[in-house]
């Protein structure tokens, strides 16, 4: 348990010291009466999550904000099943449903996607050559790259002081160690996540670094799933949190639930 917490601090550190060259922009200082926005795919609606609606991170992450600047309102713009150049079609109507719905200003919001991406390729190509699927995964993430551009431009575009927040992408095979995957080819997410890390030095954007943080940690996945439990969404939620509140002390996610599925810590 302890090694757990401790390699979460020193995740939660490198993020607050800005890792990978990548330190926190804030651009404004919104306090009460507006929205946290979490766009992106399966991972930002709660997917995983045991009652989604509350203990997927963005719920989590909303209450946290809450906390500290009253009438903080989530919208959840996490589409299930979205791959990064569909989401470019959902994002724009997303965006529309807020100005409808509500008056507030979006003034944080979260873009984790990609996953699909991964899987699609990974279910694609199990009888294809390591240097064929390498190849074609690499290209595929320079196209991912232009994709999330675009959403990230389509965000600002929508409110140019929203604090917007980059996610890398979580790995739920853990390198081939988790229950789910490998994918394939091996360290094909690592391509995918340097871009997420090109683009935040590009737009002067923080990265919330949740495949580091999250690494060797296949008991914050369900068995066999691609998705977070609830231990994975407080996580993620945690770290994301800091990078909106660098200045304020994030409290550890809880302790993990002994289950039958955990790998024993050495």
């Amino acid at each position: 348990m302890k090694k757990i917490f401790l390699v979460y601090l020193i995740a939660a550190v490198s993020l607050l010291a800005g890792g990978c060259g990548t330190a926190p922009v804030k651009k404004n200082a919104y306090q009460g009466n507006t929205i946290y926005g979490a766009f992106g795919d399966c991972l930002s609606s709660g997917a995983g999550a045991s009652g989604p609606e509350s203990n997927g991170f963005s719920a989590l992450t909303a209450a946290f904000l809450n906390k500290l600047h009253p009438n903080v309102i989530l919208f959840n713009g996490g589409e299930g099943g979205t791959t990064t150049q569909s989401y470019v079609t959902y994002l724009p109507l997303d965006l529309s449903k807020l100005a409808a719905a509500h008056p507030e200003p979006l003034a944080r919001a979260t873009l984790l996607i990609g996953l699909n991406d991964l899987v699609t390729i990974y279910e694609g190509c199990h009888s294809c050559t390591y240097s064929a699927t390498y190849s074609q995964g690499v290209s595929a993430s320079f196209s991912y790259k232009s994709e999330v551009q675009t959403q990230i431009d389509t965000i600002l575009k929508f409110n140019p002081h929203c604090d917007l927040v980059l996610c890398t992408i979580p790995d739920p095979s853990n390198d081939g160690k988790g229950t789910y995957g490998p994918f394939n080819p091996p360290g094909l997410i690592k391509e995918f996540n340097k871009r997420i890390w090109e683009l935040g030095g590009a737009n002067h954007l923080p990265v919330a670094d949740l495949y580091t943080a999250m690494i060797g940690h296949p008991e914050w996945f369900g068995n066999g799933d691609v998705h977070p439990n609830n231990d994975g969404h407080a996580v993620i939620a945690s770290i994301i949190e800091a990078q909106f509140e660098p200045n304020v002390k994030i409290p550890l996610p809880p302790p993990l639930a002994p289950k039958a599925t955990l790998t024993p810590q050495k």
